[in-house]
Protein backbone atom coordinates (compact mmCIF):
# COMPACT_ATOMS: atom_id res chain seq x y z
CA UNK A 1 0.00 0.00 0.00
CA UNK A 2 1.29 3.57 -0.67
CA UNK A 3 2.32 5.81 2.15
CA UNK A 4 0.48 9.37 1.89
CA UNK A 5 2.46 11.94 1.74
CA UNK A 6 2.39 14.37 4.38
CA UNK A 7 0.30 18.04 3.62
CA UNK A 8 2.46 20.65 1.51
CA UNK A 9 3.28 23.86 3.18
CA UNK A 10 2.13 26.80 1.66
CA UNK A 11 4.06 30.15 1.60
CA UNK A 12 1.58 32.38 2.80
CA UNK A 13 1.43 32.87 6.82
CA UNK A 14 -1.64 30.96 7.99
CA UNK A 15 -4.52 31.11 10.63
CA UNK A 16 -4.53 28.49 13.75
CA UNK A 17 -7.50 27.20 12.12
CA UNK A 18 -6.13 26.31 8.55
CA UNK A 19 -3.30 25.34 10.54
CA UNK A 20 -5.10 22.87 12.07
CA UNK A 21 -7.13 21.50 9.41
CA UNK A 22 -3.64 20.71 7.58
CA UNK A 23 -3.13 18.86 10.04
CA UNK A 24 -5.80 16.30 10.80
CA UNK A 25 -6.43 16.17 7.14
CA UNK A 26 -2.72 14.74 6.93
CA UNK A 27 -3.32 12.72 9.92
CA UNK A 28 -6.11 10.85 8.69
CA UNK A 29 -5.21 10.36 4.87
CA UNK A 30 -1.82 8.63 7.26
CA UNK A 31 -4.09 6.92 9.44
CA UNK A 32 -6.07 5.87 6.58
CA UNK A 33 -3.07 3.86 4.54
CA UNK A 34 -1.75 2.45 7.92
CA UNK A 35 -5.04 1.06 8.69
CA UNK A 36 -5.97 -0.57 5.63
CA UNK A 37 -2.77 -2.01 5.52
CA UNK A 38 -2.27 -3.11 9.26
CA UNK A 39 -5.87 -3.62 10.84
CA UNK A 40 -7.19 -2.02 13.71
CA UNK A 41 -4.68 -3.70 16.18
CA UNK A 42 -1.82 -3.88 14.57
CA UNK A 43 -1.93 0.05 13.79
CA UNK A 44 0.58 2.24 15.90
CA UNK A 45 -0.24 5.71 16.28
CA UNK A 46 3.70 6.39 15.82
CA UNK A 47 3.60 4.95 12.31
CA UNK A 48 0.60 6.63 11.54
CA UNK A 49 2.43 10.21 12.97
CA UNK A 50 5.53 9.21 10.92
CA UNK A 51 4.01 8.79 7.60
CA UNK A 52 1.25 12.16 8.34
CA UNK A 53 5.22 14.12 8.85
CA UNK A 54 4.01 14.82 12.36
CA UNK A 55 5.01 13.76 16.32
CA UNK A 56 3.03 11.33 18.46
CA UNK A 57 2.09 14.43 19.80
CA UNK A 58 0.03 16.38 16.89
CA UNK A 59 -2.31 13.30 16.75
CA UNK A 60 -2.78 13.91 20.48
CA UNK A 61 -3.36 17.93 20.31
CA UNK A 62 -6.68 16.18 17.87
CA UNK A 63 -8.15 12.96 19.19
CA UNK A 64 -7.50 11.60 22.56
CA UNK A 65 -6.51 7.66 21.63
CA UNK A 66 -6.30 5.82 18.18
CA UNK A 67 -10.52 4.70 18.66
CA UNK A 68 -10.58 8.44 18.33
CA UNK A 69 -8.95 8.84 15.29
CA UNK A 70 -10.35 5.51 13.57
CA UNK A 71 -13.85 6.97 14.53
CA UNK A 72 -12.75 9.98 12.84
CA UNK A 73 -11.07 8.41 9.54
CA UNK A 74 -14.45 6.30 9.52
CA UNK A 75 -16.59 10.32 8.98
CA UNK A 76 -13.97 11.34 6.56
CA UNK A 77 -14.58 8.80 4.57
CA UNK A 78 -17.85 9.37 4.37
CA UNK A 79 -16.91 13.48 3.47
CA UNK A 80 -18.47 14.87 0.63
CA UNK A 81 -14.99 16.58 0.39
CA UNK A 82 -12.97 13.17 1.17
CA UNK A 83 -11.74 12.39 -2.81
CA UNK A 84 -11.00 16.65 -3.26
CA UNK A 85 -8.72 16.30 0.09
CA UNK A 86 -6.84 12.90 -1.42
CA UNK A 87 -6.39 14.64 -3.97
CA UNK A 88 -4.71 17.69 -3.18
CA UNK A 89 -2.45 15.20 -1.21
CA UNK A 90 -1.40 13.30 -3.63
CA UNK A 91 2.38 13.17 -4.90
CA UNK A 92 2.78 13.04 -8.50
CA UNK A 93 4.55 9.78 -8.15
CA UNK A 94 1.83 8.18 -5.98
CA UNK A 95 0.44 5.83 -8.39
CA UNK A 96 3.59 5.30 -10.91
CA UNK A 97 3.95 1.98 -10.10
CA UNK A 98 0.49 0.50 -11.36
CA UNK A 99 1.17 0.01 -14.74
CA UNK A 100 -2.09 -1.93 -15.87
CA UNK A 101 -5.62 -1.59 -15.26
CA UNK A 102 -5.54 -5.15 -12.67
CA UNK A 103 -2.87 -3.23 -10.76
CA UNK A 104 -5.04 -0.20 -10.41
CA UNK A 105 -7.92 -2.88 -9.38
CA UNK A 106 -5.55 -4.80 -6.67
CA UNK A 107 -4.61 -0.97 -5.44
CA UNK A 108 -8.16 -0.29 -5.02
CA UNK A 109 -9.43 -3.60 -3.72
CA UNK A 110 -6.87 -3.51 -0.71
CA UNK A 111 -7.42 -0.26 0.35
CA UNK A 112 -10.99 -0.55 0.62
CA UNK A 113 -10.69 -4.55 1.64
CA UNK A 114 -8.31 -3.29 3.98
CA UNK A 115 -10.24 -0.18 5.92
CA UNK A 116 -13.16 -2.77 6.20
CA UNK A 117 -11.63 -5.17 7.87
CA UNK A 118 -10.09 -2.76 10.22
CA UNK A 119 -13.76 -1.46 10.76
CA UNK A 120 -14.88 -4.92 11.83
CA UNK A 121 -11.84 -5.17 14.06
CA UNK A 122 -12.94 -1.87 15.22
CA UNK A 123 -16.64 -3.06 16.33
CA UNK A 124 -15.22 -5.75 18.47
CA UNK A 125 -13.26 -3.23 20.87
CA UNK A 126 -16.47 -0.60 20.34
CA UNK A 127 -18.82 -3.48 21.71
CA UNK A 128 -16.98 -3.84 24.69
CA UNK A 129 -16.83 -0.20 25.88
CA UNK A 130 -19.80 1.51 26.45
CA UNK A 131 -18.99 4.94 25.14
CA UNK A 132 -17.36 4.01 21.72
CA UNK A 133 -20.40 1.81 21.31
CA UNK A 134 -22.69 4.09 21.94
CA UNK A 135 -21.17 6.37 19.54
CA UNK A 136 -20.69 3.41 16.86
CA UNK A 137 -23.94 3.26 17.52
CA UNK A 138 -25.05 6.91 16.91
CA UNK A 139 -23.16 6.83 13.55
CA UNK A 140 -24.63 3.26 12.09
CA UNK A 141 -27.96 5.31 13.04
CA UNK A 142 -27.29 8.33 11.08
CA UNK A 143 -26.61 6.54 8.31
CA UNK A 144 -29.44 4.48 8.27
CA UNK A 145 -31.56 7.95 7.95
CA UNK A 146 -29.68 8.39 5.00
CA UNK A 147 -31.19 5.46 3.72
CA UNK A 148 -34.65 6.53 4.11
CA UNK A 149 -35.14 8.99 1.47
CA UNK A 150 -34.48 5.44 -0.92
CA UNK A 151 -36.52 3.54 0.61
CA UNK A 152 -39.67 6.18 0.11
CA UNK A 153 -39.02 6.10 -3.68
CA UNK A 154 -38.90 2.15 -3.97
CA UNK A 155 -41.04 1.12 -1.11
CA UNK A 156 -44.81 -0.36 -1.32
CA UNK A 157 -47.45 1.43 0.09
CA UNK A 158 -49.22 -1.56 1.53
CA UNK A 159 -45.89 -2.41 3.36
CA UNK A 160 -46.68 -2.70 7.13
CA UNK A 161 -43.21 -2.18 7.99
CA UNK A 162 -41.78 2.00 8.83
CA UNK A 163 -39.80 3.71 5.77
CA UNK A 164 -37.08 3.66 9.12
CA UNK A 165 -37.76 -0.23 10.06
CA UNK A 166 -36.81 -1.21 6.22
CA UNK A 167 -34.07 1.29 6.21
CA UNK A 168 -32.45 -0.84 9.28
CA UNK A 169 -33.40 -3.98 7.84
CA UNK A 170 -31.60 -3.29 4.40
CA UNK A 171 -28.16 -1.50 6.86
CA UNK A 172 -28.35 -4.88 8.53
CA UNK A 173 -28.11 -7.00 5.09
CA UNK A 174 -25.59 -4.84 3.60
CA UNK A 175 -23.55 -5.05 7.24
CA UNK A 176 -23.60 -8.98 6.78
CA UNK A 177 -23.17 -8.93 2.75
CA UNK A 178 -20.02 -6.91 3.45
CA UNK A 179 -19.06 -9.69 5.92
CA UNK A 180 -19.55 -12.35 2.99
CA UNK A 181 -18.03 -10.56 0.46
CA UNK A 182 -14.92 -9.83 2.78
CA UNK A 183 -14.24 -13.53 3.18
CA UNK A 184 -14.15 -14.39 -0.06
CA UNK A 185 -17.49 -16.35 -0.25
CA UNK A 186 -18.44 -17.25 -3.85
CA UNK A 187 -21.34 -15.55 -5.63
CA UNK A 188 -20.88 -12.46 -3.52
CA UNK A 189 -21.03 -9.97 -6.05
CA UNK A 190 -23.07 -6.32 -6.71
CA UNK A 191 -26.17 -7.74 -8.75
CA UNK A 192 -26.91 -9.94 -5.66
CA UNK A 193 -26.38 -7.35 -3.59
CA UNK A 194 -29.12 -5.10 -5.17
CA UNK A 195 -31.22 -7.90 -5.75
CA UNK A 196 -31.62 -8.32 -2.27
CA UNK A 197 -31.80 -4.45 -0.89
CA UNK A 198 -34.92 -4.27 -3.76
CA UNK A 199 -36.76 -6.94 -2.03
CA UNK A 200 -36.08 -5.62 0.95
CA UNK A 201 -37.26 -1.91 -0.03
CA UNK A 202 -40.50 -3.06 -2.09
CA UNK A 203 -40.82 -7.25 -2.11
CA UNK A 204 -43.64 -7.18 -4.43
CA UNK A 205 -42.47 -4.59 -7.23
CA UNK A 206 -38.81 -6.40 -6.81
CA UNK A 207 -40.49 -9.67 -7.78
CA UNK A 208 -41.57 -8.30 -11.54
CA UNK A 209 -39.45 -5.31 -12.36
CA UNK A 210 -36.32 -4.31 -13.23
CA UNK A 211 -33.18 -4.26 -10.09
CA UNK A 212 -33.35 -0.60 -8.99
CA UNK A 213 -29.84 1.48 -9.47
CA UNK A 214 -28.51 3.38 -6.96
CA UNK A 215 -28.44 0.83 -3.96
CA UNK A 216 -25.45 -0.75 -4.91
CA UNK A 217 -23.11 -2.58 -2.07
CA UNK A 218 -20.76 0.41 -0.86
CA UNK A 219 -17.42 -1.53 -0.09
CA UNK A 220 -18.08 -2.94 -4.38
CA UNK A 221 -18.91 0.41 -5.33
CA UNK A 222 -16.09 1.78 -3.59
CA UNK A 223 -13.76 0.29 -5.36
CA UNK A 224 -14.86 1.41 -8.94
CA UNK A 225 -14.94 4.98 -7.35
CA UNK A 226 -11.12 4.66 -6.71
CA UNK A 227 -10.45 3.05 -9.80
CA UNK A 228 -12.06 5.32 -11.71
CA UNK A 229 -10.25 8.55 -9.37
CA UNK A 230 -6.76 6.78 -9.90
CA UNK A 231 -7.95 6.76 -13.94
CA UNK A 232 -8.71 10.24 -14.35
CA UNK A 233 -5.23 10.87 -12.25
CA UNK A 234 -3.04 9.20 -14.39
CA UNK A 235 -5.26 10.45 -17.64
CA UNK A 236 -5.96 6.49 -18.95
Amino acid sequence: MVDFPRARVAKQRKSHAQKKNETQQALLLAALDIFSREGYHRATLDAIADIAGYSKGAIYANYSNKAELFLAVMEFLNDDDCEQIVQEHVDEHEFEGLETDDDIRSYAKGLVEGIGLASLEFMTVAIRDESLKKRLAQRMSDNIEIVIPDVQEWRSDRDPLTDKQIAYLMGAFELGFNVLALLGVPDIHTTLNEVGLARLANPRQAADQPIPKGLELPMMTQVEQIEAFIRSYLGR
